[in-house]
């Protein structure tokens, strides 16, 4: 009797071991939930900006004769919402003063002392292929404002432009637990130059296009608590 006791003893250690580990799993916690491509952020950088033409023309000797902006630094905020895993909203603003340039054939003729306060706002998608990715996209919708006219051969008042870009963006130096981290950000924009009262044979070009190259900092609103979730 006690031999068959005995003999028993693997079978019910390994019925025992079985229940052991089901309530234990039903107990165990669950990985932690995916997280999302962009959390709810705010993002400072300074960089640097570069105009299209605004105006031109050719002369009778072949050469060509344009005028933008001048190229020079730039401040950017930008903030962010996310959209599902991989997909965010964003709004953005950066504010420039830049002087006006006369070119000829790419050369420059003429710079003005006068400087343009300029201000522009977009707002549209970001993402990322995954959510984890350093890399993403973007794409906006784009509007700008110039204190005066971005042309020499202009009325000197506010003029508005509207245009779309396409920008590509990385993080860097972010740690797990730290709400703060590095971006740089490129964007290109395809605007449609305005501006009144041309004078001369100047004309305004269909679409300029501008680029943004900038790098700062991303604090993120909230930080997704590490704990694993339980049933």
């Amino acid at each position: 009797m006690t031999y068959r006791v005995v003999r028993c003893f693997p079978v019910l250690a390994v019925l025992l071991a079985g229940v052991t580990a089901g309530a234990a799993a039903q107990n165990a916690p669950l990985p932690p939930r995916p997280s999302v491509g962009f959390p709810p952020a705010i993002s400072l950088m300074f960089g640097f900006s570069g105009y299209g033409d605004r105006a031109g023309y050719f002369d009778t000797t072949g050469s060509k004769w344009t005028e933008s902006l001048g190229n020079g630094p730039i401040l950017v905020g930008r903030v962010q919402s996310p959209l599902g895993r991989r997909f965010a909203l964003h709004a953005g603003g950066a504010v420039t003063r830049r002087t006006l340039r006369q070119d000829q054939d790419g050369n420059p003729q003429f710079t003005s002392n006068y400087k343009v306060l300029s201000l522009r706002v977009d707002g549209g998608l970001l993402f990322r292929f995954k959510p984890a990715a350093p890399m993403y996209f973007g794409g906006a919708f784009t509007y700008l404002r110039h204190g005066s006219a971005p042309v020499i051969e202009a009325s000197d008042h506010v003029t508005t432009e509207t245009g779309f870009g396409l920008g590509v963006g990385v993080d860097f130096g972010r740690r797990p637990g730290s709400n703060i981290f590095g971006r740089a950000e490129y964007w290109s924009y395809w605007m449609t130059p305005k501006a009144d009262s041309l004078v001369g044979p100047f004309v305004l070009r269909s679409r300029a296009r501008d680029a943004t190259l900038s790098v700062g900092i991303t604090y993120l609103l909230s930080i997704r608590p590490s704990a694993p979730r339980t049933r």
